[in-house]
């Protein structure tokens, strides 16, 4: 963020503040995007091209409308000017707002909760090393998509509008007559949608949304009037920070738990007869000591998926440990050297 701050402000755009509510906010309309372009893409070499370099990614993805609201620009970074690999700023990921000022910076966990972190340009400056130029070349700059002329003709009809960039949304009907319009409209997100077809399931679905909708249910309730004490006890004071994201703590098994898991598994691994995490739960509700107390408690008692997993576990560890260290059969090696002997004799006689 402070390099991103530093070219911006080289630009003559000065960051106050930057904040975000979730940590991945909007990926989902980036996944989204790049569904769609994979999609292009794929259309594009089934189409009977090539795809070997990026120029060829952007002359796919650009090939005839493009994908709504992605642009493609092709470029060249020189990567022997990279600077930046790594920081030493712990906690980074539990930042959610920044305020940049004139000493630097002040990071906190939320928006307008607490004083929060500040850090100075100096400090700053021993978290990581900055980053100077890039070297990036432009290759090839961002351009409208070619369309290509096709021999198919529609009926009259058939032409709604002789505009040439239509909404890709489903069920939308308008057209635009220019690239950008239909980047506005995408953007801004107001959809004129239409029903084509509508089956006989949607009017019984309408008709009774319709119905239910004139039905009005009215109830008159007593108001009663509190004294000045209920109001007071009404005013329920939140402390501060009650809906920051708690962090999870990993809770480890008791020694005698673990004990317990793996003398079940390795019982089945010797007998031949696994037993499942089902029966183990079940197992581990009822088994007893000698004198009748319960070897688990309550607490102590895990769910057949906690079981499952730490079968895994262990098992891959375990698998790990027999590659290596092998065990070697005395046996097996005793009648193969037998039988190599055998064979020498054979052969002496013959």
């Amino acid at each position: 963020m402070t390099i991103l701050n530093f070219f911006l402000f080289s630009l003559g755009v000065n960051i106050k503040n930057y904040c975000y509510s979730e940590a991945q906010s909007g990926k989902s309309y980036c996944d989204a995007k790049i569904a769609h372009m994979r999609t292009r893409m794929k259309t594009y070499v089934a189409s009977g091209h090539d795809i070997i370099t990026a120029e060829d990614m952007k002359t796919a993805l650009d090939d005839g409308k493009g994908v709504v609201g992605c642009q493609v620009a092709v470029v060249a970074i020189d990567t022997s000017k990279q600077t930046i690999t790594s920081h030493k700023m712990k906690n980074i990921n539990s930042y959610n707002e920044i305020i940049f000022s004139d000493t630097g910076i002040t990071v906190k966990q939320s928006y307008g909760i607490g004083a929060g972190l500040s850090f100075s340009h100096n400090k700053l400056g021993q978290f990581s090393v900055a980053q100077n130029e890039t070297g990036c070349v432009l290759i090839k700059n961002f351009s409208q998509p070619s369309t290509r002329a096709g021999t198919i003709q529609f009926s009259q009809s058939q032409r709604t509008t002789n505009y040439e960039f239509s909404c890709t949304e489903a069920g939308c009907t308008l057209s635009f007559d220019s690239y950008k319009s239909l980047e506005d409209h995408v953007h801004l997100g107001e959809h004129q949608m239409a029903m084509e077809t509508q089956t006989t399931f949607d009017k019984v679905r309408r008709q009774w949304g319709k119905y239910s909708n004139s039905i009005f249910v009215s109830e008159k309730k007593k108001l009663s009037i509190q004294n000045d004490e209920n109001d007071q006890n009404m005013n329920v004071k939140v402390p501060r920070g009650w809906a920051l994201k708690q962090t999870k703590t990993k809770a480890r098994f008791e020694r005698h738990v673990i004990d317990y898991l793996r003398s079940k598994y390795q019982e089945g691994e010797l007998t031949g007869r696994k037993i499942t995490p089902q029966e183990v739960e079940r197992e581990m509700k009822n088994v007893r000591h000698e004198n009748g107390e319960k070897v688990f408690r309550l607490s102590e008692c895990l769910s057949s998926s906690q079981i499952a997993s730490y079968f895994a576990r262990y098992g891959k560890h375990s698998s790990k440990e027999n590659q290596d260290n092998p065990v070697i059969n005395d046996e097996d090696l005793t009648s193969v050297l037998s039988t190599i002997e055998e064979n020498n004799l054979i052969e002496l006689l013959s």
